[in-house]
């Protein structure tokens, strides 16, 4: 007895989720913020914006840092994925971490390109690639342990200053 492919009800379940999947990715992609990515990551990545503005000591790398806002809103806000704006904030604050750095953080952006990695990290989760979602999710435990260390370190700060003051 054969069974005809079209019918089999796993295959047409995969076909669905693959079609899901592909429209979800379109429609991320056909939306303005998309755009706005996309020309970010041209210009701080590709024209070299990004460690051409970190020369200027702390204040070129609080302005790289903000232009990188908007991948952190897309992932959060119109993929509604905590990984991924985990993973896309790591990335962002291992830029600006290391960027500021004199000199040495401007070598570094001009190899990191943090915002070409956040735009293929969001394009590849959007469609599903499992070794991105893997990656996703393993910055993401690195970002969540360091937010969870600046925690402390900010609770221990604060307890010092006020202990200092009493």
């Amino acid at each position: 007895m054969k069974i005809d492919p079209s019918q089999d009800p796993t295959l047409l379940a995969l076909q669905g989720q693959e079609a899901k999947q592909e429209q979800k990715r379109l429609n991320l992609q056909n939306d303005p913020l998309f755009s706005t990515l996309k020309n970010v990551a041209k210009y701080m990545d590709e024209y070299y914006i990004d460690p051409i503005i970190g020369l200027w000591p702390a204040v070129g790398d609080i302005i790289s840092f903000f232009c990188s806002a908007p991948f952190v809103y897309y992932a959060l806000v119109r993929v509604r994925s905590i990984p991924l704006t985990l993973a896309v904030a790591f990335n962002i604050l291992l830029d600006t971490l290391l960027g500021i750095i004199p000199v040495l953080g401007d070598i570094f952006d001009i190899f990191h390109k943090a915002n070409s990695k956040n735009l293929t990290l969001i394009m590849n989760y959007v469609s599903g690639d499992q070794a991105t979602k893997r990656e996703v999710n393993q910055k993401a435990t690195y970002a969540a342990i360091a937010i969870a260390v600046c925690v402390v370190l900010i609770i221990v700060l604060i307890r010092w200053l006020s202990s200092m003051f009493e």
